[in-house]
């Protein structure tokens, strides 16, 4: 026992062991380094050296019921976890009103549990620490190594596949827990059978209640025919209850799924990056590899971490440069192609339009041609306008999409369905390479389809939906547009091009499209035909955060006056229209008293505030 000295609510522990509690920025020797002639040894029983486990393993893969067995077969080791804090707090008197996993649990327990790591260094004892995410990420390792001076540290690795003991273990605890299941089902029954019973009884005795009473109303001398006695029905006994055992699908159960889980998904997701296998440089005295040994563990380790990385959505990631440069000037381009879409379907735009790039086709002859009749002739070439027939050009051959060769641009008969196909293409495209550009991680070449809508909105701040483009899933979307997007094996959104495809090569790919969907429809294929729904505006994207709760308020700007206040008076106050205009008034004037007609000639007298209510009585 160590002396302990209070002082008004504050606690001090002396340490009298040979190393410090808390690294110090300066060299100190411990009191158990001071000279023999110096202090008094007295000896002790040696208990050993007290020891810290901290097993290591990953989420809902085991650890909770390989440390319950520990424990069970060591039972000189303290647990300190989250859920043990839980666990003696609902023994102390307190009421759990959750299971633990949501925040307001997790964050008391984790405040317990901060302190008794503060505390338990001072009680010499076996300590087993399960945290799970502590345990996995070697900074939060060291702080708890660090806080245990003094103590034998070991690791336990629990990752890849168990050991047969450890499999054994859990076929039992499945089984234990089906068979209290089936007990539990059995009792249920038993007792609703009971229960029946219990209610034809009582309906047996009322019925024969009600006989008797029927008898003794009957008139004396008459003969009441005998009745046979009812033979009670046998209880029919109990069925043998069928022995529990475990189907194949049990008996192919590795790991158990705890009511509470180990790890919640967003902190799964949040530090899964930082996990690691440990190691002797951190302090360990001892690492046991349980069940694989250390190549294996750290191959399993790296598995989960690829799988996580492929499946996981970055909460954090941010649209970089590029995107937004490349983004802007798409939208730009969108716009332009659009309108000289507009122009040339309008025939008095389409003559101007025309005579334009006739203008600019001989500006730019007569730059290239100094002077001759070559020049002229060829200006005469150009004056007059060619006649292209849109369908015998290949899109692909189109260098300019605004012109064809006639002054028609390539999109000219594009409908809603088009533009829109071609924003999908382009988007999903852009989509693809500026997540494997902002991420920068070979590892991460691109998001699982399931976070589509997610990575959509992030980046173009639009919400996304299949059904907008007649489908039920994205891979059936990258089908129609199997030319620029795909969803590979592993369930991956991957773009087809290279990032610095041109923008045209979009516009080929929807023209060819279009002509290919329009020649199946006049074929009579039904399939053919778009079902896009037409999108509305979208309202442009804002972060609900940055309002406030009490709104935002509008700047209040004075509106200007000139002059002093008497003279903006008359400004200021306006009759409204068609109203009545207050009148000047004259000197001398007085208000005048409206009173109804029938006190016009009645006598107005002042009475004193006692006699109120007698003169009203005899006025009236």
């Amino acid at each position: 026992m160590l002396p302990i000295a209070v002082y008004k609510g504050v606690t001090l522990q002396v340490n009298f062991g040979p190393h410090a509690a808390a690294k110090l920025p300066f060299a100190c020797r411990m009191l158990s380094d001071a000279a023999k002639a110096d202090v008094e040894v007295v000896k002790t029983a040696a208990d050993g050296q007290p020891e810290v486990l901290i097993p290591v393993g990953l989420p809902e893969q085991g650890v909770s019921d390989w440390a319950d067995d520990f424990l069970a077969k060591n039972p000189s080791y303290s647990e300190l976890s989250s859920r043990k804090m839980l666990d003696w707090g609902v023994k102390s008197g307190l009421i759990r009103k959750d299971q633990g996993s949501t925040p307001p649990a997790q964050e008391q327990a984790q405040s317990i549990l901060k302190m008794a790591k503060a505390i338990a260094p001072f009680h010499k004892g076996n300590y087993l620490v399960l945290e799970m995410k502590s345990n996995l990420v070697a900074a939060d390792r060291q702080k708890t190594l660090d806080k245990f001076p003094g103590f034998k540290k070991r690791a336990a690795v629990l990752m890849g596949d168990p050991s047969a003991e450890y499999k054994g273990l859990i076929q039992g605890r499945i089984l234990d827990a089906k068979k209290k299941k089936a007990e539990a089902e059995r009792k249920r029954k038993a007792a609703e059978a009971e229960r029946k019973r219990a209610v034809e009884e009582r309906q047996k005795k009322l019925e024969a209640a009600r006989k008797a009473k029927l008898a003794a109303n009957k008139k004396e001398g008459e003969e009441e025919p005998e009745e046979k006695a009812e033979e009670k029905a046998p209880v029919p006994e109990e069925p043998a209850a069928e022995p529990v055992t475990l189907t194949d699908e049990e008996k192919a159960i590795v790991f158990r799924k705890l009511e509470a889980p180990d790890m919640s998904p967003a902190d799964v997701t949040k530090h899964f990056a930082n996990f690691s296998v440990p190691a002797s440089a951190e302090g360990f005295d001892a690492i046991d590899y349980l069940w694989q040994n250390a190549t294996g563990s750290a191959a399993h380790l790296q598995e989960f971490v690829l799988g996580r990385k492929l499946t996981s959505r970055v909460e954090s990631l941010k649209p970089g440069e590029w995107f937004n440069k490349a983004w802007k000037e798409w939208q730009t381009t969108v716009s332009s192609w659009k309108k000289r879409q507009g122009e040339w379907k309008n025939p008095g735009a389409r003559k101007a339009l025309l005579a334009k790039i006739a203008a600019a086709k001989k500006a730019a002859l007569k730059a290239e041609v100094k002077e001759g009749e070559e020049g002229e002739a060829k200006e005469e070439v150009v004056a007059e306008p060619v006649k292209i027939d849109a369908t015998d050009v290949d899109p692909f051959q189109v260098e300019d999409v605004m012109d064809i060769g006639s002054g028609e641009p390539l999109f000219a008969n594009f409908a809603f369905e088009d533009w829109m196909l071609l924003s999908l293409r382009y988007e999903l495209h852009l989509l693809a390479h500026a997540f494997k550009k902002d991420m920068d991680d070979p590892e991460r070449p691109g998001f699982h389809e399931s976070h589509i809508a997610f990575y959509y909105n992030k980046y173009f701040h639009k919400q996304w939906s299949t059904k907008t483009y007649g489908l039920s899933t994205l891979k059936e979307v990258t089908e129609m547009i199997k030319e620029n997007s795909s969803i590979n094996k592993t369930g991956l959104l991957e773009a087809v091009l290279s990032e610095d495809s041109l923008s045209k090569s979009f516009v080929h790919l929807v023209e060819e499209h279009r002509r290919d969907r329009q020649r199946r429809v006049e074929a009579g294929v039904e399939s053919a035909e778009l079902k896009f729904q037409k999108q509305a505006p979208q309202a442009p994207h804002t972060n609900p955060h940055a309002i406030q709760p009490g709104g935002v308020k509008r700047q209040f700007t004075p509106a200007p006056q000139q002059g002093s206040w008497q003279q903006n008076k008359t400004q200021r106050v306006v009759a409204p229209s068609g109203g009545v205009r207050p009148q000047p008034q004259q000197p001398g004037w007085k208000p005048q008293r409206i009173t109804p007609p029938n006190w016009a000639n009645r006598p107005q007298k002042i009475q004193p505030a006692g006699a109120f209510k007698q003169n009203f009585v005899k006025r009236w």
